[in-house]
């Protein structure tokens, strides 16, 4: 089947006409009914279903069709949101009622993201859990059992311990009362020789006395030795001392054996309480033998699951339906151990074409492609690198091969949209030509830059029941009152936009007015609106800003034109990010992808269609094919409105009378007082809100100024002043002085200086910027055209948000976030080389790829330090004999880098073409082509 797929010859089809339609839920239109005879009757069929024309209601027949037919179908779609609406369609349509459905033939392989689809039963896993409800249940009785098992070896092991406590215990209580006994025998002992000794003691002490009593004749005629008795005696007094000393030691000794008696015997006694009907001999058995018990019913369970598991995977096997990504049905070993009657590939134009080549050498008998070639196209990122080892040859082949398989649909390899464009009507395609979804205004232009390119033939119907699905209480209402199509200018508005090292770009001034018109329309009513760029940048900034000004909220959806397809809202607000060309809204290729992506963005409405741009750089800018040029034509010949955004975005200018207040304020003691009781400006005005944002700031203040005067610098230190001496760390970006010419390099010069003085972090950059912002404590956002340091012209305009999402998301864009750190923990470190205070260490993607942390002033490498004059000399003449070395070539004649062994590539520079590495300018080794043989 998948040869008869991607044959582009001509072929002649068959229509099933047979085919008895069943009494449906869902009423078919001509277009949709010829669809699906075509589907059933030839055996390759391709659908053409632009937006809205009811794709997945007939994808919803075919299947009942195929089903009827006793044929099982795979489903399959390149993402899992398209998977999941097709299949729920297909549910929808055939019902709860039916029989294949109840019987679980109906599945879905892989995770289901759609909530109500998860609810539905299609899941293998849902399926089995009915249909193998008994094994199910004895898996659950086994797990209880186990579980109960676990809980009794817990106890078990509990109880041995506390009778091992008992006992321990009762020996304890046993050695205590040993002990005790044998210190009072002890003691009593120590007792009667302490009175043995005391009264032979008193006994030599009589004798001592009686023979001092005598006289010299006495003493003369006794035997007693009074030396020898004294010497006894005190021997006595002495032993008597340590008796007395040692009963009193096993007193002390008693006392504490007593008390840890006393506490053994009270736990000994509450164990005994606790164990009062505890088997011994039980939690025995069980501490012995449940492990293994535990084990045989474990062995049980797993065989019980391993059926079940084999269980859905039958119910794969014999499903008459399944549905899964493309992805899937190459890689899942369930899904590719059966055959398919029927293969249909939903969004089939935006599927690589090698996972088409797989869906459809699965298919036995009939292969349905349904998708739209002239929205997004298949997505494919790839680099050729060019290496000594690969020839020109080689590397043109790999160039064909990408674009024929990785950037080409299947309607382009089949041959459909050749036919078309030479006129000729594919007998194997239908077009769905009947849209429901966009009022026929919108509907119109889609029409005029996309479906209408191919003829008249090819334009979409609008259904008169269009109208009625739509809410006519909403066309009066803003935005866009009383009409459906509007654009809104931004020119000379200050909406520069920014590209970022990726590439992608933002525009803050875009995403502001987004944000204003999406408030006008949840005012007015709107339930659904979808913000687009094609940028993920301005995305990611845009998405930022929706959970800044509605938390919680579901009505407000942002994102890119690629995450946007198949999707609808009331109103889409479709944002020009860049008027750049080329970019991705201007390929400058007739019909090329940048139709394409519009044709997906402006189809998402339903109601109305808002498109922000910048009407002037468009026209000045945008290529003869642009097809925003084009939209800018058809909203001025049919008179569509064209807003000035200002009459959208409400901003604070600066009042002529500002240099005087800014004076009489910056002159008080008590700034705040003074600033509330000024009746001088209104609320418009800039500089009265931002000093009053600048006052209340706790920890940070971003300016971002590329222009600095004396005059304005001074009118704002006395507040950048009071907020130092509160401990807010300020920082101000600033173009380098070197940049300015004339006065404005002075005044840069003088004033970095001024700023520096007073601990002001003064960043310098190279690079003409242009910005002009201001984020307070990374929640309040300033952004305008008004330089905040030099401003000295009352037409340009600051526009406040207050958010912090918003804020952090602009600091992450500046690479702020990294560098300066965590609010409140600064982390800027001063270039250890440069004795100048602007010389901040800075990390930012660098000219050669990658990270590069270098000082802003001489960029210095942190912790490198900088190479000496001879240094550098030496190494620009190593490079010079690398670039005049004789260079090993190609077969093609294509010189190779020596030092990266890559085929040098043709570059266009300052005086010329030249040869360079493809890692240039990382690699500075390049060759110069004469001018002889540049063409």
């Amino acid at each position: 089947m998948a040869a008869e797929v991607f044959d582009d010859s001509e072929s002649t089809a068959t229509a099933d006409s047979d085919y008895v339609l069943p009494p449906s839920k869902t009423l078919l239109n001509e277009y949709q009914e010829k669809a699906l005879r075509l589907a059933l009757g030839n055996r390759v069929a391709f659908i053409w279903g632009p937006p809205g024309t009811g794709k997945t209601a007939t994808i919803a027949s075919i299947i009942e069709g195929f089903i009827a037919q006793e044929k099982s179908v795979l489903l399959l779609a390149h993402t899992n949101a398209a998977t999941d609406a097709a299949l729920l369609s297909a549910v929808k349509h055939l019902g709860n009622e039916n029989t294949d459905y109840q019987e679980g033939k109906i599945i879905r392989v892989g995770e289901v993201f759609n909530k109500e689809l998860s609810e539905k039963y299609v899941t293998p896993e849902k399926i089995a859990e009915k249909n193998g409800q008994a094994i199910k249940q004895e898996i659950d009785r086994l797990d209880k059992e186990v579980q109960l098992l676990n809980v009794g070896i817990a106890g078990a092991a509990k109880t041995l311990k506390e009778y091992e406590r008992l006992h321990r215990s009762q020996r304890e209580l046993d050695n205590y009362k040993s002990y005790a006994d044998a210190k009072q025998l002890e003691a009593r002992e120590l007792q009667q020789r302490s009175e043995n000794a005391k009264n032979e003691r008193d006994a030599l002490h009589q004798q001592i006395t009686e023979y001092n009593s005598k006289g010299a004749f006495g003493k003369l005629f006794t035997s007693a030795k009074p030396a020898q008795m004294e010497e006894r005696r005190v021997q006595l007094l002495r032993f008597v001392a340590q008796c007395d000393e040692q009963i009193e030691a096993i007193k002390h000794a008693l006392i504490e054996t007593k008390n840890n008696y006393a506490k053994t015997k009270s736990e000994h006694e509450q164990l005994t309480k606790s164990l009062n009907g505890q088997d011994l001999d039980r939690a025995t058995e069980l501490n012995t033998s449940g492990g293994v018990k535990i084990l045989e019913l474990l062995e049980e369970q797993s065989k019980l699951t391993k059926e079940l598991v084999a269980l859905q995977e039958n119910l794969v096997l014999e499903a008459k339906v399944v549905a899964t990504t493309l992805t899937k049905s190459y890689i899942s070993k369930t899904v590719l151990s059966r055959e398919y009657d029927c293969v249909i590939v939903d969004e089939a134009s935006m599927a690589p074409l090698p996972a088409v080549l797989c869906a459809a050498g699965l298919a036995q008998q009939h292969v349905v492609a349904v998708g739209d070639f002239i929205q997004l196209p298949p997505i494919a990122k790839h680099k050729i690198i060019r290496t000594k080892n690969k020839s020109e040859e080689e590397a043109r082949e790999e160039e064909r091969l990408i674009n024929d398989w990785l950037l080409r649909d299947i309607f382009s390899v089949a041959g459909i949209e050749q036919a078309i464009r030479s006129g000729k009507e594919p007998e194997k395609l239908q077009q769905l030509k009947r849209q429901y979804r966009m009022h026929e205004d919108i509907a119109d232009m889609v029409n005029d830059i996309a479906y209408g390119i191919f003829g008249e033939k090819y334009k979409l119907d609008t259904d008169d029941n269009t109208l009625g699905n739509l809410r006519p209480e909403l066309t009066p209402k803003q935005p866009i009152a009383n009409s459906h199509i509007g654009f809104y200018d931004t020119s000379n508005r200050g909406a520069i936009a920014s590209q970022l090292d990726g590439g992608s770009y933002y525009n803050l001034y875009n995403a502001l007015v987004c944000i204003e018109i999406a408030k006008e329309a949840l005012a007015s009513g709107y339930s659904k609106i979808g913000i687009i760029s094609a940028y993920r940048a301005q995305v990611n900034l845009i998405q930022k800003m929706v959970s800044d000004s509605f938390p919680g909220s579901t009505e407000v959806v942002a994102d890119t034109v690629h995450r946007f397809q198949g999707g609808e809202k009331e109103l889409i607000i479709f944002d020009v990010t860049t008027p750049s060309s080329p970019s991705m809204y201007d390929d400058q290729m007739p019909e090329g992808n940048d139709m394409k992506l519009l044709n997906v963005a402006l189809s998402r409405s339903q109601q109305k269609c808002a498109i922000v741009g910048d009407i002037t750089q468009i026209l000045k800018q945008h290529s003869a094919s642009s097809l925003v040029r084009k939209i800018l034509e058809i909203v001025d010949s049919r008179k569509y409105p064209i807003y000035d955004t200002e009459e959208v975005l409400s901003g604070y200018r600066v009042s002529a009378k500002a240099d005087e207040w800014l004076r009489k304020i910056a002159g008080s003691e008590n700034i705040e007082k003074e600033m509330a009781s000024s009746q001088l400006f209104d609320e418009a005005d800039f500089y009265k809100q931002f000093i009053a944002d600048l006052l209340s700031a706790e920890k940070e203040v971003v300016i971002d100024s590329p222009y600095m005067t004396t005059s304005r610098v001074e009118g704002l230190s006395k507040y950048f002043e009071q907020l130092r001496n509160k401990g807010v760390e300020i920082y101000v970006l600033t173009r380098i002085p070197k940049e300015h010419d004339g006065k404005m390099r002075y005044y840069a010069e003088e004033e970095i200086k001024r700023l520096s003085g007073m601990g002001i972090k003064v960043l310098p950059f190279i690079g003409k910027i242009h910005r002009k912002i201001a984020i307070i404590d990374r929640k309040v956002l300033w952004e305008g055209s008004l330089n905040i340091l030099s401003q000295s012209d009352s037409r340009e305009i600051m526009r406040r948000f207050d958010g912090k999402n918003s804020s952090k998301q602009m600091m992450a864009f500046l690479k702020l976030d990294k560098n300066l750190g965590e609010l409140g923990k600064p982390q800027l470190r001063h270039c250890e080389f440069c004795d100048d205070p602007t010389a901040w260490y800075w990390t930012d993607t660098s000219v050669y790829g990658g990270l590069w942390t270098s000082c802003l002033l001489n960029r210095h490498k942190e912790g490198t330090p900088p190479k000496s004059t001879e240094q550098l000399k030496e190494a620009k003449g190593k490079l010079k004999m690398k670039r005049k070395a004789e260079k090993e070539v190609t077969a093609d004649g294509l010189p190779i880098c020596p030092d990266h062994e890559l085929v040098m590539i043709k570059r266009t520079g300052r005086f010329g073409e030249f040869y360079g590495c493809p890692k240039y300018p990382a690699c500075k080794i390049t060759q110069q082509i004469p001018k002889s043989v540049v063409r």
